[in-house]
């Protein structure tokens, strides 16, 4: 009633060490000191966001968490590829749950199918000392997908609200896909807040978006459906 609608949601994901099947990685892989961030790493997490969904554009004070390690166990992180000029990297925490030795996989980019098998692989060779793998993703992931088998599994999701405060800001300030240009002429009902409601045009240029009032109003969408596409 008042706005919200689903933001989001984050799906655990998790395989045994034993199921993945890969062979060599494809691509040379360079173990990273667990210190700073590696320039490399902004500009190919940044390059991921505009091309798969639910992901944002990190603030320092999430890549530092990153580098915090937890409290047991051991971190490490790779990168893939050219050591100048990297197409992939991981970063990756091993501990104990429930008895079982487990790698998380806290964070990685890939910008090619290679990569990604690299990535894998890399995984596949810790499964002497490892049980399973798990990771945080989507409902569709990338990295789940990337696997030559599908014997991942979601073990656990959670979702999380949203509610559109400023439509103008929130429509011109997310991102858009490379490579397609567009507009859309959006009809917002919000009884809450008066400059969200009304008709709009969404226009998409080279993963920009700009809103103005107008248009044809050719979709007719409430507020909360709308935070949930959003």
């Amino acid at each position: 009633k008042v706005g919200y609608g689903i933001g989001g949601s984050r799906y655990t994901w998790r395989i045994a060490t034993d199921h993945i099947q890969v062979g060599k990685p494809p691509l040379p892989c360079h173990p990273q000191l667990f210190q700073e961030v590696a320039a490399p790493w902004l500009t190919l997490q940044s390059n991921q966001g505009q091309l798969f969904q639910g992901l944002l554009d990190r603030h320092p004070l999430l890549w530092k968490r990153l580098l915090k390690s937890p409290d047991e166990g051991s971190s490490f992180a790779y990168t893939v590829g050219d050591a100048d000029n990297p197409t992939g990297y991981f970063i990756a925490h091993q501990g104990r749950k429930s008895g079982a030795a487990i790698l998380t996989i806290r964070d990685w980019a890939a910008s090619s199918q290679l990569a990604m098998e690299s990535i894998w692989s890399l995984v596949h060779q810790q499964r002497s000392q490892v049980d399973a793998v798990q990771w945080a993703g989507g409902a569709v992931d990338p990295l789940a997908l990337a696997l030559p088998e599908q014997r991942a599994r979601v073990t656990d999701v959670s979702h999380w609200m949203v509610r559109i405060a400023d439509l103008k800001q929130a429509l011109e300030q997310r991102g858009y896909p490379l490579g397609i240009d567009g507009e859309l002429h959006l009809e917002v009902s919000d009884s809450l807040v008066t400059k969200n409601h009304g008709r709009f045009l969404l226009e998409v240029h080279q993963g920009k978006g700009r809103l103005s009032s107008g248009g044809r109003g050719e979709v007719l969408l409430s507020i909360q459906t709308l935070a949930s596409l959003f």
